[in-house]
């Protein structure tokens, strides 16, 4: 489903601010291996069996309207073979039953093989999960929206499970996905230019002294790294 499509202006700013960082990432669910968590795909709003603006104008609303927003809910009506046009067509309000068979026609090839013979079995006293129907495996992927460069590189968060990923590994995605444009085309540092660094090079942290390192030090190295200007010509004195 593509949030971006839901209206939440009368949610609480912190559920607003976990939808606007979950709309940050590319989600891909790696398959519904249980007739529960089919029946919950979503209908509308960019799910994978919307077919919006296919043949029906405002779609989703017309299925909001009397409540039909999963494949669960539109089984119930129009039966596990999606075939009953009729019972479909009187819940749905249209008087078009050409309409509603191209629309169950859609939906009936939206579903893979195997996904149609489970449905062919579900049975409508299937109330809840069983123990061994975990929720389908989901990863996500920042979304740079075409961005990139050296500072852009997602080589652990490239595609991330979202069950077991660290806190840690999802932060840096956010870093960078929350600044793409900022990051887009900068190297990641300025002496690849001046020592003539291949693309294969990396930046590596080192210390010039032995630890324990003070503050001042620690502070040059920085400035050495990112070749920042030396606000105080002191600090060009090594070891002073």
């Amino acid at each position: 489903m593509d949030t971006k499509m839901l209206d939440i202006s009368g949610l609480l700013m912190f559920y607003r601010g976990i939808f606007k960082i979950w709309n940050v990432f590319k989600k891909q669910n790696k398959g519904c291996r249980t007739v529960h968590w089919l029946l919950e795909e979503p209908l509308v709003y960019g799910g994978r069996l919307d077919i919006s603006g296919v043949t029906v104008p405002a779609l989703s609303r017309t299925l909001v309207s009397p409540g039909i927003v999963t494949l669960r809910e539109l089984v119930n009506v129009a039966g596990s073979d999606l075939s009953r046009a009729d019972d479909l067509a009187a819940r749905m309000g249209l008087r078009s039953q050409c309409v509603v068979n191209q629309l169950l026609h859609r939906w009936r090839s939206a579903l893979t093989s195997e996904e149609r013979v489970q449905l062919m079995d579900y049975q409508r006293t299937e109330t809840g999960p069983a123990e061994d129907e975990p929720f389908p495996r989901l990863n996500i992927a920042p979304d740079l929206d075409g961005c990139a460069g050296p500072l852009l590189e997602c080589w652990s968060e490239g595609e991330m499970d979202f069950w077991s990923v660290s806190g840690k590994l999802l932060y840096r995605a956010c870093v960078k996905v929350l600044n793409k444009k900022k990051l887009s085309g900068r190297v990641d540092t300025p002496w690849r230019s001046v020592l003539g660094f291949n693309d294969d090079v990396k930046p590596e942290w080192m210390a010039l002294y032995k630890p324990p390192l003070t503050k001042r030090a620690a502070d040059l190295q920085w400035r050495i790294l990112h070749g920042t200007d030396f606000q105080n010509p002191s600090e060009l004195i090594v070891g002073r």
